[in-house]
């Protein structure tokens, strides 16, 4: 009996605890120095330097200092660098995300990269599958009560760049 009621209640004990470090303060800084890190290369380079949270997953902080890594690209001239900054931030997401492939964060980060990445660098082959994957977070109307601030930070990001 007593195993029956942990089976029921251990899947709403992950989701609550999920709940808890999604609406962090530390998670919240670091998605604002996300957004700020694409014409700020201050921010920019303290993305890249976060230490690892005590609320936030280190797959998510690992994704957030790739992506500053790539952010870092907006701010250099040098051609050289830049492309250095890339392709290491690259590889640092994709190490992210297949530590936590179903992280939906991570997948957004990703495909905001994707889309904004010139062609001619060919990262563009996950938008369409984390495209679906952002669009059936989106659905689900729970998802805005887990984490309201990354569900709406996605959904105007979709909303804007269709």
């Amino acid at each position: 009996m007593f195993q029956r009621i942990v089976l029921v209640f251990l899947p709403a004990i992950f989701v609550l605890s999920e709940a808890a470090f999604s609406q962090s303060d530390e998670l919240l800084a670091v998605r604002e120095l996300y957004y700020r890190s694409v014409k700020d290369e201050e921010a920019a380079k303290k993305l890249c330097a976060i230490p690892a949270g005590e609320q936030v997953p280190a797959s998510i902080i690992a994704g957030y200092k790739a992506v500053g890594k790539i952010m870092m690209c907006n701010h250099v001239g040098n051609p050289y660098t830049k492309l250095k900054y890339f392709y290491a931030g690259r590889d640092a997401l994709e190490k992210s995300i297949a530590a936590a492939p179903v992280n939906v964060e991570l997948r957004y980060l990703r495909y905001a990269v994707q889309r904004n990445t010139p062609s001619l660098l060919h990262y563009n082959g996950s938008i369409a599958t984390d495209r679906q994957m952002i669009e059936r977070y989106l659905a689900d109307e729970r998802n805005k009560d887990t984490d309201p601030d990354l569900y709406e930070r996605i959904r105007k990001y979709m909303t804007t760049y269709k």
